[in-house]
């Protein structure tokens, strides 16, 4: 992606922020590096048939496309402001994707929440209702906004929300009433593991365990956009280290959420791999045998049995 120069992740939430190269190279290798992971952790998803199939994975695979939309499209499209109707359309694009993100991190709390307190409720839900309220919610908002106050699109110096303008709102809202019920999830989600591993490990110190939950509910939840909060305001040059944190935890979200999700389950991910790599040599050699022996009695039954094994797998 080209762009007339790098631009900081933090200007999202405080474009008072001053334009540190530091925190711009981080950002384009943060942003960069998510979109690759993001990318492959969908992929990963959609080969392994044991994940595919079910609902907690569906809603990954759906939150890690929207963080790869939005990280491509901010280093695209966040500094195209050489043409004012071009930058609106970006920020408008931008502003929709963010808040896609934001969406899909509320699902996964809904969706851890049902898991824990509403198990039977949980197991009718099918992804078609997440995807309606995680895609298209942010569509409505969004067109809304646009609608209403479009000169609030776009900046002097970036194509997004102008800070000071009510349509900034547009964005906070949603943000704060993510950040709320998952902050609260996490905190009764927290004490309820802790509880119970302290039940099974009495002798055990809860510290690690706890890191450990901090580490795999916090890219799932987004509460690294607590950061985000912090850095609205400079105050005496202090939101400048909330600033880091927010580009930091925030631009490498999709590089963490690959990591919790597929390093538990790279064991499966790696069969999968296999065989269907098996698979194919399968179906080369078939083919292959195919072309010297021209049998139609044979290729008939091996075409068959070639299918039956697709279907299994």
């Amino acid at each position: 992606c080209t762009s007339t120069h790098l631009t900081s992740f933090a200007v999202i939430m405080s474009p008072s922020t001053k334009d540190s190269s530091t925190l711009s190279y981080i950002t384009f290798v943060g942003c960069s590096l998510s979109a690759f992971f993001a990318l492959l952790l969908v992929y990963f998803i959609v080969i392994t048939t044991k994940l595919r199939g079910r609902l907690m994975f569906q809603i990954h695979a759906h939150f890690a496309l929207s963080i790869l939309f939005t990280m491509v499209l901010f280093m695209v499209g966040i500094d195209r402001t050489e043409n004012e109707d071009v930058c609106k359309v970006m920020a408008i694009v931008i502003h929709y994707f963010f808040l896609t993100m934001v969406t899909w991190m509320l699902m996964e709390g809904v969706h851890l929440y049902m898991l824990l307190y509403a198990p039977l409720t949980s197991r009718g839900v099918r992804i078609r209702w997440f995807a309606v309220v995680g895609w298209v919610t942010p569509a409505i908002i969004v067109a809304i906004t646009a609608g209403l106050a479009h000169d609030q699109y776009s900046t002097n110096n970036y194509c997004w929300l102008s800070a000071d303008k009510p349509a900034m709102w547009a964005f906070l809202v949603p943000l704060i009433v993510t950040m709320t019920f998952n902050g609260v999830l996490f905190v009764a989600v927290t004490r309820r593991l802790l509880a119970r591993n302290a039940k099974k490990h009495p002798e055990r110190l809860n510290i690690r365990y706890l890191a450990t939950l901090i580490f795999m509910l916090s890219p799932i939840l987004g509460l690294s956009w607590v950061f985000a909060f912090l850095a609205l305001r400079d105050l005496d040059g202090e939101s400048q280290v909330f600033a880091y944190l927010f580009t930091i935890t925030t631009s490498f979200q999709g590089v963490i959420l690959f990591m919790t999700i597929f390093c538990p389950r790279k064991g499966e991910m790696r069969k999968e791999l296999s065989q269907r790599a098996a698979y194919r040599a399968k179906r080369r050699a078939s083919s292959a045998l195919e072309g010297s022996l021209p049998s139609t009695r044979f290729t008939t039954l091996t075409g068959s049995l070639f299918n039956t094994l697709d279907k299994v797998r």
